[in-house]
């Protein structure tokens, strides 16, 4: 089919492409990979307009790994990528200036204890001198880590700039584009043998409500890539991962689920 052969003629030439490179490091996702997907898109051109203005970013939703590739959008080649949910739990004159002119990634706030809360403070004032970018994602608003102890100068330190992470079961039409990009990714990154998806592959993904959100429809495709018995991953093979996946969240990076 037409959007069968489109995709396997993609993988085909971004492994062919990943091979010329040779040995050389493979670049992180980014929201650019996602081109032709409308939603991702625009929370692309979003996060470029808001980063003209401040240099702390908040992203709020369901965060986990679609955080990362948000941040991954602003990282500029050759300059420091800090994460920094657990060196948080040491003061941040200590490491904070490994970050000069780069991104200070932290993939939820809602998961911070006091301590880290108070070196996250200490951060904040030093954000500026470090001219470098501070994204942070959130499970919760600003009501809701209120309410798990943020103090209101710690709430008006991170800023008023949050940007709402789309859901995918909000965006159904988008699932055929994520899913492709996912699959040539994982097939550049030698994640998987080459596959493609057929039609009513894609017409089953579509139609999954998708509650887990992109952590589940990377995971579920990640399985399909993996357990398909030929290289046109077929609709009974998404009904039969579908079936076996549990819906959730935090369904952890790599996770292969039981389909005895």
């Amino acid at each position: 089919t037409p959007t069968a052969l489109q995709t396997l003629l993609a993988a085909i030439k971004r492994a062919l492409q990943t091979a010329q490179a040779g040995n050389a490091a493979r670049a992180s996702l980014s929201l650019p990979a996602f081109s032709r997907s409308a939603v991702f898109s625009d929370l692309y051109r979003r996060l470029r307009n808001a980063s003209a203005h401040t240099r702390k970013l908040l992203l709020h939703g369901l965060i986990n790994s679609i955080g990362e590739i948000c941040a991954r959008s602003l990282h500029r080649a050759n300059t420091p990528w800090v994460e920094a949910s657990a060196l948080l739990k040491n003061p941040p004159e200590k490491w904070a200036r490994t970050a000069v002119g780069g991104i200070i990634y932290i993939n939820n706030l809602a998961e911070l204890d006091t301590v880290r809360q108070q070196h996250l403070s200490l951060l904040l004032d030093m954000i500026d001198g470090l001219s470098c970018f501070l994204i942070a994602g959130s499970s919760c608003d600003d009501a809701g880590l209120e309410a798990i102890g943020y103090g209101k100068e710690l709430l008006s330190k991170l800023g008023h700039v949050w940007l709402k992470i789309p859901e995918l079961k909000d965006h159904p039409d988008e699932i055929p584009e994520i899913a492709s990009v996912l699959l040539e990714y994982m097939i550049e990154k030698q994640e998987c043998p080459l596959r493609y998806f057929s039609t009513a592959a894609i017409n089953t993904l579509r139609a999954h409500p998708w509650l887990g959100s992109y952590d589940e429809l990377r995971n579920v495709v990640k399985n399909l890539a993996l357990i398909a018995l030929e290289e046109e991953i077929q609709a009974e093979d998404v009904e039969k991962v579908l079936r076996k996946a549990v819906v959730s969240s935090a369904a952890p990076t790599g996770t292969l689920f039981d389909l005895n």
